[in-house]
């Protein structure tokens, strides 16, 4: 096919002028002056020609889809192997993996409200377990309050309702109760009571 297009077009007049290559120009030259001298290429010859390149073209086309589809393939395979599916199981698990994570996130802000709440409790004099139990019944605490918000709301909360405060344990009386103790080092219930029946 080349020497069909070297035939019917002279090439060298695309070329860059090189002046060392004119023996070979003036080579060309003669013989583009003895194809014009033909009659013109050979119609059965290209018919050949054009014949084996379309074949060539096929096949070079059916290689191609051959490897399109291998790589579609692996790319599928690669994806259930790393555990995404179908697009509509794909769509499906994305979809619960979301929900899960708005799930966990709620449960974290939960956890640092309680966290805080219990800081806040204490150090007001709250009942950490009832005082939590109703303000987050009535609805006033919140996820991402600060501990002086909440404060703020325990104050207020412990104004309105008094009973709501942290009972305060026993003070200690002056005296202090001894047990007799045996050889290992425990108490001896029954001689306590013997002791204190004394008395």
């Amino acid at each position: 096919m080349l020497d069909a297009l070297r035939r019917k077009f002279d090439l060298q007049m695309f070329a860059e002028d090189d002046p060392g290559d004119q023996s070979s120009n003036e080579a060309d030259q003669q013989e583009t002056a003895e194809g014009k001298g033909q009659s013109g290429p050979d119609p059965e010859a290209l018919r050949k020609e054009l014949e084996a390149v379309r074949k060539e073209a096929a096949k070079y086309r059916t290689e191609r889809k051959a490897l399109a589809e291998e790589i579609e393939a692996l790319k599928k395979n690669l994806g259930k192997a790393l555990g995404f599916g179908d697009d509509k199981e794909g769509k499906a698990d994305v979809d619960a993996a979301l929900k899960k994570i708005q799930e966990l996130q709620n449960e974290i802000q939960n956890e640092r409200l309680q966290n805080t709440f219990h800081k806040a409790a204490i150090s007001v004099g709250a009942d950490v377990e009832l005082t939590w139990a109703f303000l987050k019944g009535t609805g006033k605490l919140e996820p991402g309050m600060s501990q002086k918000d909440i404060e703020k709301v325990l104050k207020e909360t412990l104004e309105a309702y008094p009973k709501l405060k942290a009972e305060e344990p026993p003070k200690k009386s002056g005296g202090t109760f001894t047990q007799p103790q045996d050889k290992g080092g425990k108490v001896d219930m029954n001689a306590a009571i013997r002791k204190m029946a004394k008395r």
